[in-house]
């Protein structure tokens, strides 16, 4: 989103002096940059302005003071949490907020290779069912199952069978097959 095209933020009921309020609580970082924010902070590290019984972080709401409040996520370029320098933040969306940061799923996204070194190209990637964002190689999982198979109709179980007894662990299914075969 263009800043110049954002909304003004509502600062009704914020009372008259609350950019001197807000520019009590910034010390500028002269190295960086940074406006860090030395006021309330949330347990994540971002800042927090507190007035009329209402809360708004201070980033978004130093962003809405130069640009215009704004409905997308507002990422640190400079990757700061306190700083509430308007020009160290980006409007964008939820996905790419996340993805640039450093959660589990920014650096899963990130992967080219499983560890096994095959490619996690679209033909071999299998989204999780949860919304977790996990991403499996589909050529392992092939290969998971052909070995679990293996086993169970070694054993002469069934599929259940074999899992309710071994679970679904591809080295228990190797074991079980070494034994089988009499390789040590």
């Amino acid at each position: 989103m263009n800043p110049s095209q954002a909304k003004p933020i509502d600062l009704t009921g914020w009372g008259e002096d609350y950019q001197s309020r807000f520019d009590s609580k910034v010390r500028l970082i002269p190295l960086t940059g940074c406006m860090v924010w030395i006021g309330s902070t949330s347990s994540a590290g971002y800042g927090q302005v507190h007035a009329q019984g209402r809360s708004l972080s201070a980033h978004r709401l130093a962003y809405a003071l130069e640009y215009g409040d704004t409905e997308c996520d507002l990422d640190h370029v400079c990757r700061v949490r306190s700083c509430v320098n308007p020009e160290h933040l980006e409007p964008v969306t939820h996905r790419e907020n996340v993805l640039r940061g450093v959660s589990f799923s920014a650096s899963n996204a990130g992967k080219r290779f499983c560890p096994r070194g095959h490619e996690l190209s679209d033909g071999n990637v299998v989204a999780s069912q949860s919304s977790r964002g996990w991403r499996s190689c589909l050529t392992c999982l092939h290969e998971r199952h052909s070995l679990i198979r293996q086993a169970h109709q070694a054993l002469g179980l069934t599929q259940r069978q074999y899992r309710d007894t071994f679970g679904s662990s591809e080295s228990v299914a190797r074991e079980i097959l070494q034994q089988l075969s009499g390789v040590a």
